[in-house]
């Protein structure tokens, strides 16, 4: 059954009985460019992976529950900031912004999964634990996110454990959030250099794109890449390569981007993030450049010419 439209909000099932924009805090949130949104979002991010270092880091086994009721948070933040900025329509963004049902995180992964993973997200795909029953990854965020019993007894389980088989769980958490504040901080560069919500909608699909879907793309072995513009950057263990180029067979120029913790660039570790002309590019290159300086990055070298 359909939900019956509301004369105030074009969002299916919203009850609302004023329009959103008449709210000082929506209207605030409205008066925001898409990169502010998309660089609050990240810096809230960033205090929450930092918080869940502290905790883990705590004498003892750290504090476990304090991990586990927040496993929701960074992934929400995340998706809710893609759908907003890159994927609902404009019209809805003052009930995305109001918090007024609906307005929850499964349907808004279930856009981004469609639209950003390409259907290959699996927070919602069903699972079985070693005595039989069903869940899924989004059933465990929300217990957790709801402080449940269940969520108090996987504590003490982790506890007697002295924490021992979470420690590269943890660790996997923490580098895909942080994984995350760099794609946030590309998008923010991207807005704030102009660039159209389809293309950053592209670029941010791209760098979600695992490897083997451009395992088919024949690379070029002669004549050499064009090397355009390139340059590393460190922090702390991470490095970071951003590279323009151009193949012989391509007219347009090529954006693409690394981040890990190898110090060597090769075709199988770098992104493609977006092709177009080579200013367009450049420009794209050195906001971006001068935006993930702003979070702590190092220049170490770069680049320019032709490599082969």
């Amino acid at each position: 059954m359909i939900p019956p439209i509301n004369a105030h909000c074009p969002v299916p099932g919203c009850k609302t009985k004023a329009p959103h924009t008449a709210d000082p805090q929506v209207q605030a949130l409205l008066s925001q460019s898409p990169a502010t949104i998309a660089d609050w979002t990240k810096r809230c991010m960033v205090e929450l992976i930092q918080s869940v270092i502290a905790d883990i880091n705590a004498p003892g086994v750290g504090r476990m529950f304090a991990y586990l009721t927040r496993w929701r948070d960074p992934e929400e933040l995340y998706h809710r900031v893609l759908y907003a900025l890159l994927i609902a329509p404009e019209s809805h963004l003052p009930h995305i912004f109001s918090g007024e049902l609906p307005n929850g995180f499964s349907a808004i992964w279930r856009k981004v999964n469609e639209v950003v993973y390409e259907g290959r997200g699996e927070l919602l795909k069903e699972r079985t634990d070693p005595s039989g029953r069903a869940f899924t990854a989004m059933g465990l965020l929300n217990q957790n996110a709801h402080n449940s019993y269940f969520t108090m007894l996987m504590t003490f389980g982790v506890v007697k454990d002295s924490g021992n088989e979470w420690k590269a769980h943890v660790q996997r958490h923490l580098e895909s959030w942080q994984r995350r504040v760099e794609y946030l901080n590309h998008i923010e560069g991207l807005f704030r250099a102009g660039r159209d919500k389809a293309v950053i909608l592209s670029a941010i699909t791209n760098m979600h794109r695992p490897i083997e879907a451009w395992k088919n793309v024949k690379q070029p072995a002669t004549p050499p890449v064009k090397l355009v513009r390139a340059a590393l950057l460190t922090k702390g263990a991470k490095c970071r390569y951003q590279v323009i180029d151009q193949p012989p067979d391509m007219k347009e120029f090529r954006f693409r981007l690394h981040i890990g913790e190898t110090r060597h660039w090769d075709e199988k570790n770098l992104v493609f993030v977006r092709t177009g002309s080579q200013q367009e590019l450049l420009e794209a290159f050195e906001a971006d450049l001068k935006a993930v300086k702003k979070e702590g990055w190092v220049e170490e070298g770069s680049w320019g010419g032709d490599a082969s």
